[in-house]
Order: C-alpha cells, then structure tokens, then sequence
C-alpha cells in the first residue's frame, strides 16, 4: 500500500504525492543532513588531538593544527605521516560507523 501526502505550504495544501524513503541525490536536505551527521565525527578527531593520539597538520605559527577539512560530501583528514595516526584514523572510521554518533 501506498501512502499519498500533501503539504501546507502558506496555508495551502500543494498537490499530492507518494511517499518515499531516503534523500535522492541533490536532494537539498543531504547537505544539512550530512552536517548533522559529521559533528560526530569531528568530536572523535578533536578529542584525538586533545588526548594527543593524533597530529594533524601544524603551522609555522601557534599551537593549532588542521586535522581535517569537510565539503557537502567528501572528508579530507590532513595529518603528519605517522603510523600512529594511521591507526587513530582507522579506529576513529569504525567507531564513527559503528556508533552512528
């Protein structure tokens, strides 16, 4: 069975249509969904640093270090070569899988 939905828009009902699961891509919502979703993996690469498992990448000047940078789709994880960090990235990929932070 089908279900068919309609939705106030200005206090007027729009056209109806079916109801799906999931987003299709370009789908608006994906971008703020996977915002939503990242912070939990943000959190896992900052207590990383703080507990100082990981090294990202240092500027010449100050004490910040850029561990990762994230786009509407992709995660780039900028780190010093070290297999330290190889093995916090791995774990930190599982956890956040596992997890579903």
């Amino acid at each position: 069975m089908t279900s068919i939905i309609s939705v106030l828009v200005n206090a007027s009902p729009t056209k109806e249509f079916g109801m799906g699961r999931g987003l299709r891509q370009r789908d608006h919502l994906s971008s703020f969904l996977f915002l939503i979703v990242v912070g939990g993996f943000n959190m896992l690469m900052r207590n990383a640093v703080e507990e100082g498992q990981f090294t990202g990448f240092k500027f010449d000047t100050g004490e910040e270090q850029l561990t990762h940078l994230q786009y509407t789709n992709d995660t780039y994880i900028i780190d010093e070569r070290m297999s330290s960090n190889i093995r916090i990235i791995k774990a930190n990929m599982l956890l956040f899988e596992v997890s579903r932070i």
